[in-house]
């Protein structure tokens, strides 16, 4: 019985402590959300979600780089970030600029065909 309670316990604590998590990170998600939206206002397919091992991230389906280089640009202006393209990994990683307090989660953003 008391393996059944001991297992329950866990459980619980750990539903809370994932529960906990997500408020701490929705301002971040709303952000990210909105950089979304606003490149996706540019005619581009994208996604954003949370994943676990590598933070927030936005996926975009395109087929023009330029394209998707003004709207990352445009979205990270909006947001008060700064786009980094790293083009060896194909991504953009969007990072706070220093003037923001707390620092925002910075924002990976997958381009791809």
């Amino acid at each position: 019985m008391s393996l059944f309670l001991d297992t329950t316990n866990q459980m619980a604590l750990r539903y809370v402590d994932s529960v906990n998590s997500i408020h701490r990170l929705r301002p971040d998600m709303e952000r990210c959300d909105r950089i979304a939206a606003d490149i996706a206002a540019h005619n581009l397919e994208c996604r954003a979600f949370y994943h676990a091992r590598n933070g927030l991230e936005i996926h975009i389906r395109h087929t023009d780089d330029d394209h998707v280089r003004a709207a990352v640009s445009a979205a990270a202006q909006a947001a008060n970030m700064e786009p980094v393209y790293e083009p060896l990994k194909g991504r953009y990683l969007l990072v706070g600029t220093a003037d923001q307090v707390p620092a925002p989660k910075n924002i990976t953003i997958w381009s791809v065909e």
